[in-house]
């Protein structure tokens, strides 16, 4: 592995923001620095392909050192691919030099009255889904390496029925239902296979909220009797009952809308030329509220990855042009500046307040669809 160093990896901003994150933990820490780090795979590159890195890895301000008496290195995940990696690697290999993965990662340096546990500073410096904390590089010589695939763990259903699942769903952390238990403990036992791991947490995933809606299509009563209708069906009556201009909808994930005729300059039989075309458009909404709550920059990013997707997949042609980003939180309990109609904060510790999430969120949207 083949260490290149970058530059100033923090703002004036972003070092405020992580002093004041800092003293209000109770941390000690009277300056800090930090300096962007690349990881390349590679035992030996040229010396033509070293200076391609160089110069693509000169993107920010120069590094200004400080007196310090700890370091610790924040990277991607050990075992994972960055997004960061991945558009890199790209740009590298465009550029014209042959070179093995890269990955970054960041160094900080701090200084303080005594050195600290890297247990009170992994919230404040890393994303715990998406990254890894270590006090120095020589811990990374496994960074690019490929682990084993585990072995497949049956749960064993047939013999101990649901109390096997149940086992499993708190292992998993895969948040199956009682009815959800109850089903597969049924249809397991029907074709008599003990389920793996792998197919438990397909079952979580393809099932889910997120997936199948299975509240917004499930019936529900009003005061006692029963609806006419699910929510995902009041959700379609505006479309039941006025539809003229509306291509497609709710038959992909993005619904198509009557636009207007114009000109669209775009090549024909090799060939670029003027023709006259309806373009129609297409609107998609998307939700993360779940993956933003856990990590809300990749959340969010990832929100409106999937919008685009879902855009550039129906119809024929395609373009996103803008999107829209809108958030809807609890009491922000801004540090010392508090309101009066702010509660004290009630959630779960494996997701982010509402102040975190409006100060990541917006920015991991914004990165995304911008970059894109």
């Amino acid at each position: 592995m083949i260490i290149l160093e970058g530059g100033q990896a923090l703002s004036a901003t972003n070092k405020k923001s992580l002093l004041t994150d800092l003293k209000s933990d109770g941390v000690k820490v009277s300056d800090i620095s930090a300096q962007y780090v690349h990881f390349v795979n590679s035992d030996k590159i040229s010396d033509k392909d070293k200076a391609v890195l160089e110069n693509l890895f000169d993107y920010s301000e120069p590094f200004q050192e400080i007196p310090h008496n700890q370091q610790f290195v924040v990277l991607p995940r050990l075992g994972t691919i960055s997004p960061w990696s991945s558009k890199a690697s790209d740009i590298i290999k465009n550029s014209g030099a042959d070179v093995g993965r890269v990955e970054r990662g960041i160094i900080y340096s701090i200084q303080s009255e005594a050195e600290i546990d890297l247990k009170k500073l992994t919230d404040i410096f890393s994303d715990r889904m998406s990254e890894t904390i270590v006090d120095n590089v020589d811990q990374l010589s496994d960074m690019f390496s490929v682990g084993e695939p585990k072995p497949l763990k049956p749960s064993a259903v047939n013999e101990q029925g649901k109390q096997a699942l149940v086992e499993a769903n708190k292992e998993l952390s895969t948040g199956l239902s009682d009815d959800d238990l109850d089903y597969l403990t049924e249809e397991f036992k029907k074709i008599n296979h003990d389920p793996t791991d792998v197919e438990i947490m397909m079952y979580a995933q393809i099932n889910s909220e997120h997936c199948r809606h299975k509240i917004f299509n499930a019936k529900w009563n009003i005061n006692g009797l029963p609806a006419d209708a699910s929510l995902f069906s009041k959700i379609k009556d505006t479309y039941d009952k006025a539809n003229t201009d509306i291509i497609s909808a709710y038959s992909d994930n993005a619904a198509i809308t009557r636009g207007y005729d114009s000109a669209i300059f775009a090549p024909k039989d090799g060939v670029y030329e003027s023709t006259d075309e309806p373009v129609h458009l297409v609107t998609k909404v998307e939700t993360h509220n779940h993956p933003t709550a856990i990590s809300p920059d990749p959340g969010a990013g990832t929100g409106i990855g999937g919008e685009i997707r879902d855009e550039g997949a129906t119809g024929i042609g395609a373009r996103p042009k803008m999107g829209l980003t809108g958030f809807t939180v609890s009491n922000l309990n801004i540090p010392e500046l508090k309101q009066p109609w702010e509660s004290a904060p009630n959630y779960p510790d494996r997701i982010v307040n509402a102040l975190g999430i409006m100060i990541e969120a917006p920015l991991g949207g914004a990165h995304y669809g911008n970059e894109f």
